[in-house]
């Protein structure tokens, strides 16, 4: 039988089991949680980078794509003519 969390551990550390041996049975501990997160955040910076790519910002900034009509005037921020 188990200990409860805040028991003294029956490893006889005399720490609480939450403390002390808790983490060892249910096998993630600080270290693998720490390794799970950073890949987490690797990947989530991997998406964002590709998902940057992928915008097309470049095409805005751009030359207009003929010759201006009557009274209009070409907006690189919006990428057509106002």
């Amino acid at each position: 039988m188990s200990a409860k969390r805040n028991e003294p551990c029956p490893c006889g550390s005399g720490l609480k089991h939450k403390h002390c041996c808790e983490g060892k049975q249910t096998g993630f501990t600080m270290s693998r949680w720490s390794a799970v997160i950073a890949v987490i955040v690797l990947l989530s910076g991997l998406i964002i980078a590709a998902m940057s790519f992928t915008r097309g910002d470049s095409d805005l900034a751009g030359p207009p794509p003929g010759p201006a009509p009557a009274g209009k005037v070409w907006s690189p921020e919006h990428g057509h003519y106002h």
